[in-house]
């Protein structure tokens, strides 16, 4: 039997172990962007690589710094975790100088997530002693305006590690795609459902198996966390599903020290 294990708290004050003594490896091949281009060093400086193991799986995302103690995510990542490695602090995975490794046993999932359809697929997970160096950047959320935005046709960036194509195996090396908001009905056909609470994404380059949690970025907003993606991989304008922040605006305060 699968225990959905949730440990709450808010961003202070946490206890989170550094220097864990499990080291996975974390050149995962299961995190792609599918044909991507390399990032400017310091253009993305939000995301951080996330592998959370569960009773009987191990499991690689991505998330996006919020604020000095949260990373948010997408609740299919790290439910029924019992703990969670972190890495952040830098573009580069094999960057062991300024890579930031935590451990986290802290984190919630919405409470209304749904594992078959992927409703409210978002979670939060809480982290101390992260040193906001001068090269990180904490992403801002849509404001209260802003919430109820479709922002339909708008070009916006995708990011994670992995795949540059189908043979080519995991890059160390952040990639990052741009990507447009395209009416939901792309989705439906695609998908054959689509959330009501979800954004739809269209790009020729995309986000792949392994890269949901990470983000959807418009003018430095995280706008959208990525939740499903097209199996295969295939080259080709291929539609992605991602989580509306805006619409989780009240719930991310309510699980955070975010006003």
């Amino acid at each position: 039997m699968l225990y959905r294990v949730v440990l709450f708290s808010t961003c202070i004050g946490l206890l989170v172990a550094e220097n864990v003594l499990i080291d996975h490896n974390i050149r995962a091949t299961n995190l792609k962007i599918t044909n991507g281009s390399t990032t400017d060093a310091n253009s993305i400086s939000y995301q951080a690589y996330i592998d959370a193991t569960t009773l009987n799986a191990s499991r690689s995302c991505s998330g996006s710094l919020i604020s000095r103690n949260c990373i948010i995510t997408a609740a299919q990542c790290i439910e029924g975790a019992i703990f969670i490695n972190v890495w952040i602090g830098s573009r580069d995975l094999s960057d062991t100088n300024s890579l930031q490794k935590l451990e986290s046993i802290n984190y919630t999932i919405h409470e209304n997530y749904d594992s078959e359809t992927y409703e409210n697929d978002i979670g939060v997970i809480y982290l101390s002693h992260i040193n906001i160096t001068e090269d990180m950047e904490i992403l801002e959320l849509p404001t209260q305006e802003e919430a109820d935005s479709t922002y339909y046709d708008e070009f916006v960036t995708v990011s994670g590690w992995g795949k540059v194509n189908e043979t080519v195996t995991s890059s160390d090396v952040l990639l990052s795609v741009n990507s447009t908001v395209v009416p939901d009905l792309m989705c439906w056909e695609a998908f054959g459902y689509f959330p009501i609470n979800d954004m739809c994404t269209l790009s020729e380059k995309g986000a792949c198996q392994g890269d949901m949690g990470g983000p959807i970025v418009l003018n430095y907003k995280l706008i959208g966390v990525i939740s499903r993606v097209e199996d295969s991989c295939k080259e080709g304008y291929v539609p992605n599903i991602s989580v509306k922040v805006g619409y989780f605006l009240d719930w991310i305060r309510s699980k955070t020290d975010i006003s």
